[in-house]
């Protein structure tokens, strides 16, 4: 499945998401797997961004949350193998072994697990990572080792720290 994505009042992409396959798996508390507990499983979740401006919506995430699943108030719903990527050349890259979408009341969008960033030849290596909507603009952020907070401005492709 493929679900691109424009940017308003245009004709050019803003971002597309492929999916390999879509299953329902049952959730997991510890070891066992709880078949009265199901959940909407993406696997093989791509996300490439497009040339994403400062005055564009960023609401395109949360609108691609409610294609997948319309009525997610009822189910529960995972992506599993997350790969975050840019057109841009040189841009960072995000492998997440799962994600988990939130209910989008607030600034953060979905929250990453056991994700490894890639970007100019640095990696970094973080159990959590979350992605988030501020204002205008959409970032990732998360933690180094040291205890450092990190932010991937997923629209200019600029990782920092916010020291």
């Amino acid at each position: 499945m493929e679900t691109v994505f424009y940017a308003k009042d245009s004709v050019r992409v803003v971002a597309s998401c492929k999916v390999d396959t879509v299953f329902v798996d049952h959730r997991r508390l510890g070891f066992f797997k709880v078949k009265l507990l199901p959940i909407l499983v993406a696997q093989g979740v791509s996300i490439e961004l497009g040339e994403v401006h400062a005055d564009d919506e960023c609401d395109w995430l949360r609108e691609l949350d409610s294609n997948l699943l319309p009525d997610s108030k009822k189910q529960a719903m995972a992506w599993r193998e997350v790969n975050l990527t840019s057109s841009r050349t040189n841009s960072p890259h995000l492998h997440a072994k799962s994600a988990q979408l939130t209910d989008g009341k607030g600034p953060v969008i979905c929250n990453l697990e056991n994700c490894t960033i890639e970007s100019r030849g640095q990696r970094w290596h973080t159990p959590k990572a979350s992605w988030q909507t501020t204002g205008t603009c959409q970032q990732l952020t998360w933690r180094t080792d040291s205890g450092m907070l990190m932010h991937w401005d997923l629209s200019t492709g600029e990782i920092a720290n916010s020291n």
